[in-house]
């Protein structure tokens, strides 16, 4: 309303399982809609928030769009973490691929759309991990750099995904894990 078109969505809503002792809290009484919660905030929600970008943005010519998906939507959680059953590397893991589709797809319409793909991070979504002393030094060692990231870092990446600098990028995911997928 205020400038007449819409260059950039940034879908950077998310949720995912509390933890407890280092373990993804899942209760069998609760898994389903523990799962239908997690996939309505971070797919569905993504989703339709791409629907109604792309439709604004083929009005005018294109745009860009960053989504927010995770590694662990790439690799999954690590031994001892999850059961395989939480929901949030599934859901990550189609927002990435929801990501890929829109970038090969409307890319004709001058759309981009990238999704960055965030290691453990400092954030309100980490801190039942990072208020335990031993899980945070935990993960710490398993980065290169030996810290966790910091949210201006991937703001700044989010930020690039968005600009004219990254004019020749669509359909694809931005790793920014100090390492820790590439060990």
């Amino acid at each position: 309303e205020t400038y007449g078109r819409l260059d950039c969505a940034h879908n950077n809503a998310g949720i995912q399982l509390e933890f407890e002792g280092g373990k993804a809290r899942l209760t069998a009484e609760g898994i389903e809609d523990h799962w239908d919660r997690m996939f309505d905030v971070n797919l569905k929600g993504s989703w339709l928030m791409c629907r109604f970008a792309v439709e604004q943005m083929k009005k005018t010519g294109g745009g860009a769009i960053v989504n927010l998906a995770s590694i662990i939507g790439l690799v999954g959680y690590r031994s001892g973490m999850s059961d395989g059953l939480n929901p949030y590397p599934q859901s990550k893991g189609g927002v990435v691929q929801l990501t890929r589709d829109l970038g090969v797809n409307q890319a004709k319409h001058g759309i981009r759309t990238n999704c960055l793909c965030p290691g453990f991070t400092k954030t309100n979504l980490t801190k039942t991990l990072t208020d335990d002393p031993e899980m945070l030094q935990n993960l710490e060692s398993v980065h290169p750099m030996g810290r966790l990231g910091e949210p201006s870092e991937i703001a700044l990446a989010a930020l690039f995904l968005a600009s004219d600098e990254a004019s020749f990028i669509t359909g694809t995911e931005l790793v920014i894990d100090d390492g820790f997928i590439a060990r």
